[in-house]
């Protein structure tokens, strides 16, 4: 992220159990896992699983491919929102 000029440092996730479902209108899962979500998750307005594959086992160019596919699909889905 950083050739991408965002840094990261001082980030970390979250766990899902710190938020409120009915609190978001989206819910985007990168993982394929979305079978795996609690149903509350699953009935929001919109969504999607986008299943991209994990870098961290991989190698920077595998983390490049996620980062730029994820952005891909973000510019997909602003297109959508806001078209």
């Amino acid at each position: 992220m950083e050739e991408q000029g965002i840094d990261l440092l001082g980030q970390s996730s979250n766990s899902l159990r710190e938020y409120l479902p009915e609190l978001f209108s989206a819910v985007i899962v990168l993982c394929g896992c979305l079978p795996e979500l609690p149903p509350a998750w699953q009935q929001r307005p919109l969504v999607e699983d986008w299943d991209i594959p994990d870098p961290t086992a991989g190698d920077l160019d595998s983390h490049r491919r996620a980062r730029d596919l994820i952005t891909g699909r973000i510019d997909v889905l602003l297109q959508q929102l806001t078209g």
